[in-house]
Protein backbone atom coordinates (compact mmCIF):
# COMPACT_ATOMS: atom_id res chain seq x y z
CA UNK A 1 0.00 0.00 0.00
CA UNK A 2 1.51 3.51 -0.76
CA UNK A 3 1.98 5.88 1.42
CA UNK A 4 -1.84 7.72 2.45
CA UNK A 5 -2.06 11.22 0.44
CA UNK A 6 -3.51 12.28 3.98
CA UNK A 7 -2.08 12.20 7.16
CA UNK A 8 -5.26 11.26 8.88
CA UNK A 9 -7.42 8.42 5.99
CA UNK A 10 -10.14 8.12 8.54
CA UNK A 11 -10.78 12.39 9.61
CA UNK A 12 -10.89 12.81 5.57
CA UNK A 13 -13.19 9.98 4.67
CA UNK A 14 -15.73 11.62 7.25
CA UNK A 15 -14.99 15.44 6.26
CA UNK A 16 -15.15 14.17 2.79
CA UNK A 17 -18.28 12.16 3.36
CA UNK A 18 -19.74 15.23 4.88
CA UNK A 19 -19.03 17.61 2.60
CA UNK A 20 -20.53 14.91 -0.16
CA UNK A 21 -23.74 14.81 1.88
CA UNK A 22 -23.72 18.55 1.43
CA UNK A 23 -23.05 18.26 -2.45
CA UNK A 24 -25.94 15.78 -2.53
CA UNK A 25 -28.45 18.19 -0.69
CA UNK A 26 -27.80 20.82 -2.80
CA UNK A 27 -27.81 18.34 -6.14
CA UNK A 28 -32.08 17.54 -4.16
CA UNK A 29 -32.35 21.46 -4.29
CA UNK A 30 -31.70 22.11 -7.91
CA UNK A 31 -33.41 18.87 -8.71
CA UNK A 32 -36.42 20.43 -6.97
CA UNK A 33 -36.09 23.70 -8.70
CA UNK A 34 -35.63 22.28 -12.09
CA UNK A 35 -38.78 19.90 -11.11
CA UNK A 36 -40.71 23.22 -10.48
CA UNK A 37 -39.07 25.73 -12.82
CA UNK A 38 -38.64 23.41 -16.10
CA UNK A 39 -42.25 23.00 -16.93
CA UNK A 40 -42.99 26.55 -16.37
CA UNK A 41 -40.25 27.04 -18.70
CA UNK A 42 -38.14 29.25 -16.65
CA UNK A 43 -35.11 29.51 -16.28
CA UNK A 44 -33.48 27.54 -18.85
CA UNK A 45 -29.58 29.56 -19.15
CA UNK A 46 -28.83 28.47 -15.49
CA UNK A 47 -30.81 25.01 -15.11
CA UNK A 48 -29.17 23.62 -17.83
CA UNK A 49 -25.27 24.91 -17.31
CA UNK A 50 -25.56 23.75 -13.30
CA UNK A 51 -27.07 19.98 -14.89
CA UNK A 52 -23.94 20.00 -16.83
CA UNK A 53 -21.60 21.35 -14.35
CA UNK A 54 -22.84 19.18 -12.33
CA UNK A 55 -21.69 15.77 -14.30
CA UNK A 56 -18.58 17.63 -14.90
CA UNK A 57 -17.84 17.44 -11.63
CA UNK A 58 -18.65 14.29 -11.00
CA UNK A 59 -16.97 12.79 -13.72
CA UNK A 60 -13.81 14.11 -12.04
CA UNK A 61 -14.88 13.10 -8.30
CA UNK A 62 -15.03 10.08 -10.06
CA UNK A 63 -11.78 10.16 -12.06
CA UNK A 64 -9.94 11.11 -8.89
CA UNK A 65 -11.18 8.40 -6.68
CA UNK A 66 -10.46 5.71 -9.40
CA UNK A 67 -6.65 7.49 -9.21
CA UNK A 68 -6.68 6.69 -5.66
CA UNK A 69 -8.05 2.93 -6.03
CA UNK A 70 -5.43 2.28 -8.35
CA UNK A 71 -2.56 4.13 -6.08
CA UNK A 72 -3.61 1.98 -3.26
CA UNK A 73 -4.54 4.56 -1.15
CA UNK A 74 -6.96 3.41 1.95
CA UNK A 75 -10.51 2.73 1.75
CA UNK A 76 -11.34 6.27 3.46
CA UNK A 77 -10.06 8.14 0.53
CA UNK A 78 -11.03 6.71 -2.26
CA UNK A 79 -14.56 5.40 -1.37
CA UNK A 80 -15.84 9.44 -0.91
CA UNK A 81 -15.17 10.25 -3.98
CA UNK A 82 -15.71 7.26 -5.99
CA UNK A 83 -19.29 7.21 -4.54
CA UNK A 84 -20.23 10.42 -4.91
CA UNK A 85 -18.53 10.84 -8.40
CA UNK A 86 -20.68 7.82 -9.17
CA UNK A 87 -23.87 9.07 -7.90
CA UNK A 88 -23.47 12.69 -9.59
CA UNK A 89 -22.54 11.15 -12.92
CA UNK A 90 -25.53 8.65 -12.70
CA UNK A 91 -28.17 11.15 -11.31
CA UNK A 92 -27.13 14.01 -13.14
CA UNK A 93 -26.70 12.00 -16.69
CA UNK A 94 -29.83 10.19 -16.33
CA UNK A 95 -32.23 13.60 -15.35
CA UNK A 96 -30.54 15.84 -17.91
CA UNK A 97 -32.20 14.44 -21.10
CA UNK A 98 -35.56 15.00 -18.99
CA UNK A 99 -34.74 18.01 -18.04
CA UNK A 100 -34.28 18.80 -21.83
CA UNK A 101 -37.35 17.09 -22.35
CA UNK A 102 -39.24 19.02 -20.19
CA UNK A 103 -38.24 22.68 -21.34
CA UNK A 104 -38.88 21.55 -25.05
CA UNK A 105 -42.60 20.38 -23.75
CA UNK A 106 -42.62 23.85 -22.31
CA UNK A 107 -41.24 25.47 -25.50
CA UNK A 108 -44.14 23.74 -27.57
CA UNK A 109 -46.96 24.58 -25.32
CA UNK A 110 -45.67 28.37 -25.62
CA UNK A 111 -45.71 27.72 -29.20
CA UNK A 112 -49.23 26.32 -29.28
CA UNK A 113 -50.69 28.66 -27.33
CA UNK A 114 -49.70 31.93 -29.71
CA UNK A 115 -51.25 29.58 -32.40
CA UNK A 116 -54.48 29.20 -31.04
CA UNK A 117 -54.06 33.13 -29.91
CA UNK A 118 -53.00 33.90 -33.70
CA UNK A 119 -49.62 35.21 -33.04
CA UNK A 120 -49.18 38.40 -31.09
CA UNK A 121 -52.97 38.78 -30.01
CA UNK A 122 -52.76 39.17 -26.50
CA UNK A 123 -53.81 36.82 -24.10
CA UNK A 124 -56.18 38.25 -21.98
CA UNK A 125 -59.58 37.70 -23.50
CA UNK A 126 -61.69 40.43 -24.25
CA UNK A 127 -65.34 40.94 -22.36
CA UNK A 128 -68.03 38.80 -23.80
CA UNK A 129 -66.03 36.95 -26.80
CA UNK A 130 -66.70 33.53 -27.26
CA UNK A 131 -64.14 30.69 -26.98
CA UNK A 132 -62.62 29.16 -29.90
CA UNK A 133 -64.66 25.25 -30.55
CA UNK A 134 -60.64 24.25 -31.00
CA UNK A 135 -59.96 25.34 -27.73
CA UNK A 136 -62.79 23.63 -25.78
CA UNK A 137 -61.43 20.42 -27.53
CA UNK A 138 -57.75 21.00 -27.27
CA UNK A 139 -58.93 21.36 -23.08
CA UNK A 140 -60.57 18.08 -23.46
CA UNK A 141 -58.56 15.96 -24.55
CA UNK A 142 -55.76 17.35 -22.27
CA UNK A 143 -57.93 16.09 -19.59
CA UNK A 144 -58.69 12.51 -20.85
CA UNK A 145 -54.94 11.07 -21.75
CA UNK A 146 -54.17 10.14 -17.84
CA UNK A 147 -53.61 6.99 -19.15
CA UNK A 148 -51.03 7.48 -21.11
CA UNK A 149 -49.38 10.43 -18.83
CA UNK A 150 -49.14 7.14 -16.57
CA UNK A 151 -47.81 5.02 -18.86
CA UNK A 152 -45.25 7.66 -19.91
CA UNK A 153 -43.78 7.74 -15.92
CA UNK A 154 -43.24 3.97 -15.98
CA UNK A 155 -40.09 3.92 -17.39
CA UNK A 156 -38.72 6.91 -14.96
CA UNK A 157 -40.17 4.92 -12.25
CA UNK A 158 -38.35 1.67 -13.03
CA UNK A 159 -35.12 3.77 -13.51
CA UNK A 160 -35.66 6.03 -10.25
CA UNK A 161 -35.97 2.17 -8.67
CA UNK A 162 -32.84 0.57 -10.13
CA UNK A 163 -31.28 3.98 -8.63
CA UNK A 164 -32.42 3.70 -4.98
CA UNK A 165 -31.46 0.11 -5.71
CA UNK A 166 -28.19 0.67 -6.47
CA UNK A 167 -27.97 3.28 -3.87
CA UNK A 168 -28.82 1.12 -1.09
CA UNK A 169 -26.32 -1.57 -2.31
CA UNK A 170 -23.87 0.49 -2.41
CA UNK A 171 -24.57 2.13 1.32
CA UNK A 172 -24.26 -1.33 2.29
CA UNK A 173 -20.60 -2.04 0.95
CA UNK A 174 -19.63 1.06 2.44
CA UNK A 175 -21.13 0.59 5.82
CA UNK A 176 -19.76 -2.98 6.05
CA UNK A 177 -16.68 -2.11 4.94
CA UNK A 178 -16.87 0.54 7.55
CA UNK A 179 -17.33 -1.48 10.74
CA UNK A 180 -15.23 -4.19 9.53
CA UNK A 181 -12.46 -5.41 11.67
CA UNK A 182 -9.24 -4.39 10.40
Amino acid sequence: MAAPWFDDPNAFGAWSGALLGVLGGLLGILGGITGWLAPKGIGRRVILPLWWASCALGAGLAVFGVAALFSTQPYAIWYPFVLGGGMLVVLGGSLLPLVHRRYGEAAERRAAAAELRGGAVPSVRAPGRALPPLLLVEIRVRFNNWDRVRAERLPLLALNAALLGMGVVLLGIGTRRAVAPA
